[in-house]
């Protein structure tokens, strides 16, 4: 190896190892009861990672069990958690150096060979967190404290992946098998299970040899309530302390109770319009600029939505890894969007058909009535095609459609959101573009963060440029508090919609 190239490769190792000790978890000072009563919109199936994927799952999972590293915080911060530090000795190789002295429920030590064991246990056919273990070639066992994982090809966005693996008791868990252990896992993280009544409620307490210190509130009791209005009265009688999804109309009315309050997740679920650019109009970029251009985003965020969410331009969220603060979005101009709808030969306007919900996201039928007002206004005669989500999301799929309705939530690496929508050419039947594709290609083998910031900046001003979507809004999630409990939602997993039941903090 030329000298150069062997500092470079050293300064990189540094920096990785570095950056980890010095992103070391914190928390809030708790102010609040001792019994925290937490109301979710639903229930898990099981407690074991690799057998339940679902939100209700995620919110156990993350007080019962550790990552190596997550992404936290509003900022979704990387941060150390069973791994203290990590650095790449090669590109297709990660060593990370893990936290000593840390114990499972049962007592027993946890350590590499807890490591290896869950990342080879989760490729199994029946698992469903295989996915993210696919690009992995081998997990070796330096020592107790060390693991080298090593895949398949560069990685760019391992350490994301790795985020979503929850490491497992490979003793306790070979002893009790799947099912048991579903319903009562053994983990290293703040809380134990202690009782499980399906349907009704689920009780953790507070594990007094988390390796994170003093965990409060010492008692966290979990209810699942499906029914809106049922969960905002559970809030109000006291019999909740936080409630999940308080329904907009719900809001205003919720911020004057005098036991409780509205507090919201800002903007963390972006709502994107496809545009099937295979299929005419929007073959032509012209006429998907003129509907970025067509709509006033400030007023339908401000009147449809009443303030409760932010306007969007383009496919990230700002806080978001990989957005550009230099992308050029668009503004409101109905004229220039005439202009360009006749630049692109359609004088008289274009006829639109496009696939709606009712009732999947917030406003959704209102906004989409907003924006076709607005729309006819420069010649685009929109009809409304209201469908069942799982049916739209079937035909979004197939690329069956000529404009559409999708969603997705605040996430830490913007490989995912962009796989996830569908913009790389082998997975998508709407939209094809080379240069989107070869910068994708190169954002997941840089290992390199900065080059690999610098590839995902470009990529996200590529794409607002060729307006594959209309861009409109993030809808904010929000949640009931009590007055009493200092709380405010603190996202884990890399995604904005997963939140700590606990208060948490910077």
């Amino acid at each position: 190896m030329r000298t150069s190239s062997g500092w470079k490769q050293l300064l990189f190792v540094l920096a990785g190892t570095i950056g980890a000790l010095l992103a070391a978890p914190t928390w809030a000072a708790y102010q609040g009861p001792a019994e925290l009563v937490f109301v979710e919109t639903g229930e898990a199936a099981s407690l074991d990672p690799l057998r339940d994927l679902t939100v209700a799952a995620a919110g156990i999972n993350v007080h019962v069990f550790d990552q190596l590293v997550d992404y936290e915080g509003p900022t979704l911060k990387l941060v150390p958690k069973l791994a203290l530090s990590w650095d790449n000795p090669s590109p297709v190789q990660w060593r990370f150096r893990l936290r000593q002295g840390v114990r499972f429920h049962d007592g027993s030590e946890f350590t590499a060979e807890d490591v290896k064991w869950t990342f080879e246990v989760a490729g199994d056919p029946q698992s469903l967190r295989k996915t993210y273990v696919t690009d992995i070639d081998k997990t070796e066992v330096v020592d107790k404290y060390t693991v080298i994982v090593t895949t398949k090809k560069p990685i760019g966005n391992m350490l994301a992946t790795l985020a979503q693996m929850y490491i497992l008791p490979k003793q306790a868990y070979q002893k009790m098998g799947a099912e048991a252990f579903g319903k009562s896992p053994i983990g290293t993280g703040r809380y134990k299970v202690v009782q499980w009544d399906k349907g009704q409620r689920l009780i953790m307490d507070a594990n007094d040899q988390y390796w994170g210190g003093k965990v409060e509130p010492r008692r966290l009791i979990v209810r699942p309530i499906s029914e809106p209005t049922t969960r905002v009265a559970e809030l109000r009688t006291g019999n909740a302390h936080i409630v999940k999804g308080v329904p907009v109309e719900m809001i205003a009315d919720l911020e004057k109770d005098p036991v409780a309050t509205v507090i919201p997740a800002k903007g963390i679920r972006q709502v994107y319009y496809p545009l099937n650019t295979t299929k005419k109009p929007f073959d032509d970029v012209r006429v998907r600029r003129a509907l970025n251009y067509a709509v006033d985003r400030e007023a339908i965020v401000k009147y449809i939505m009443d303030g409760r969410g932010e306007v969007r331009n383009g496919p990230l969220n700002p806080r978001q890894w990989g957005f550009s603060p230099n992308a050029k979005g668009y503004e409101y101009n109905p004229e220039l969007a005439k202009r360009l709808l006749t630049e692109a030969g359609y004088p008289n306007g274009v006829d639109v058909v496009w696939n709606i919900t009712r009732g999947a996201t917030v406003k959704d039928a209102e906004i989409a009535e907003a924006f076709s007002n607005q729309f006819a206004k420069v010649g685009v005669r929109v009809k409304l095609n209201v469908l069942e989500y799982g049916t739209l999301l079937q035909k979004y799929y197939a690329g069956d459609f000529m404009a559409s309705i999708t969603t997705w939530s605040l996430s830490s690496d913007p490989d995912i959101i962009y796989t996830g929508l569908r913009i790389y050419s082998p997975t998508s039947n709407w939209y094809h573009n080379p240069t989107v594709d070869k910068l994708m290609d190169a954002g997941r083998v840089t290992v390199d963060p900065a080059k690999r910031l610098k590839i995902y900046q470009d990529l996200y001003q590529v794409l607002i440029d060729d307006a594959p979507w209309l861009m409109i809004h993030a809808q904010d999630e929000n949640y009931g508090v009590n007055r009493k409990v200092n709380w405010k939602p603190y996202p884990f997993l890399g995604i904005g919609g997963n939140t700590y039941f606990i208060p948490m903090g910077e």
